[in-house]
């Protein structure tokens, strides 16, 4: 998937903020993560879709390779397609820079079909997707790439963790959830080594 077609499936997000301290000579997996798991099953979240785009913020300070991406998703039962895309950011609290983000902050993407709200309902999804991340700013985003594309939900009964931020986007604009909305403990995650 090229650059331009990732620029094409912004539309809003939310985002979240951590911090990953990784020794470079370790060749293990490492887990990178917003919330810790509450019960899958559900059927209700925060919407995406591609006029409303979830993100979570994290910093490494070490050089990662991201093998994984995924998060407590669900999707809408049509079977079409959500993405889930990794953006560089200017620093721990920064938005990408325009809506959709530009070019050079998309650093990868990857499309998939969640799990169905019909039949499986909401699960700890991982999406295969390889990524070299220097030391800095990131944020994880979900959304849908067209109108016709899908929605999915990410569930709000996980326990976020403590400096976790999340931000969404809609209309072109982007703005940070407040905790005290109810709409944080949302789970992200982005694995590798």
């Amino acid at each position: 998937m090229t650059t331009s077609t990732v620029l094409k499936m912004f539309a809003a997000s939310i985002a979240g903020s951590a911090l990953i301290a990784l020794n470079p000579l370790a060749a293990q997996s490492a887990i990178l993560t917003s919330a810790t798991l509450g019960a899958t099953g559900q059927i209700f979240g925060v919407p995406v879709s591609n006029v409303q785009y979830l993100g979570w913020r994290f910093k490494v300070t070490a050089p990662f390779q991201v093998t994984q991406i995924g998060g407590h998703l669900v999707g809408d039962g049509g079977g079409k397609p959500v993405f889930g895309a990794i953006v560089r950011l200017s620093s721990p609290t920064a938005f990408p820079t325009a809506f959709p983000p530009a070019p050079g902050e998309v650093v990868a993407s990857a499309t998939f079909i969640p799990p169905s709200a019909l039949t499986t309902k909401s699960q700890d999804v991982r999406i295969p997707l390889s990524a070299s991340l220097p030391p800095g700013n990131y944020a994880l985003i979900f959304g849908s790439t067209t109108r016709l594309g899908g929605i999915a939900r990410l569930p709000i009964n996980n326990s976020s963790l403590p400096g976790s931020t999340y931000f969404l986007s809609g209309g072109g604009t982007y703005q940070n959830l407040d905790p005290s909305t109810g709409l944080t403990n949302i789970r992200f995650v982005v694995e590798g080594n």
